[in-house]
């Protein structure tokens, strides 16, 4: 998961409140937040499961790097989004999302009642948001390296309203500056 002093950094054409990001295009848009241990326990807990956060043991001494996307779509077009199509940059390196193959060892370790809900929380493959709907799932990266401080999140052919956007989120680790 993102570490706690994760936090988002100003940028061309979205804006920041209460630590997430709010990108709009007419009547659609999205929330992007680093997650932490409490607000992904509190996404299981919204949705009627009380699962802590079940990543923590999923790499060992370093957890995965996780943000939590919601897409809203009160508009009349479809919302599309595709997770391998986002990469996280810093200086010289790229990470990319973790494939269904990649979180399988993971997922397949759980009792199968929570590997269901594990899946169905996870963006893996590509996800249309129909007219009216809201999705709020968790995108995985590996953990990233403890010298990543700046970081950015380039989401590459994300389709509001069926207008093609490719918005770059700018993120600081403020812990690994000190």
């Amino acid at each position: 998961m993102a570490t706690a002093d994760t936090h988002p950094v100003s940028g061309e054409g979205y804006e920041i409140k209460d630590g997430k990001i709010y990108l709009r295009y007419e009547n659609t848009g999205l929330i992007l937040e680093p997650a932490t241990e409490l607000s992904i326990a509190n996404y299981y807990l919204d949705r009627g499961i009380q699962l802590g956060n079940p990543f923590r043991v999923m790499s060992g001494p370093v957890a995965p790097t996780i943000f939590i996307i919601t897409f809203l779509n009160r508009g009349k077009g479809t919302i599309s989004f595709t997770p391998s199509y986002v990469v996280m940059k810093s200086k010289n390196e790229s990470f990319f999302p973790m494939n269904f193959g990649e979180l399988w060892d993971f997922i397949s370790s759980l009792d199968p009642p929570i590997q269901k809900v594990i899946q169905k929380s996870i963006y893996h493959s590509p996800e249309s948001v129909r007219p009216g709907e809201i999705i709020t799932k968790l995108l995985i990266f590996p953990a990233i390296p403890h010298k990543v401080i700046d970081f950015t999140l380039e989401f590459d052919f994300l389709y509001l309203e069926n207008h093609e956007m490719r918005p770059v989120f700018y993120f600081t680790n403020s812990e690994k500056k000190k």
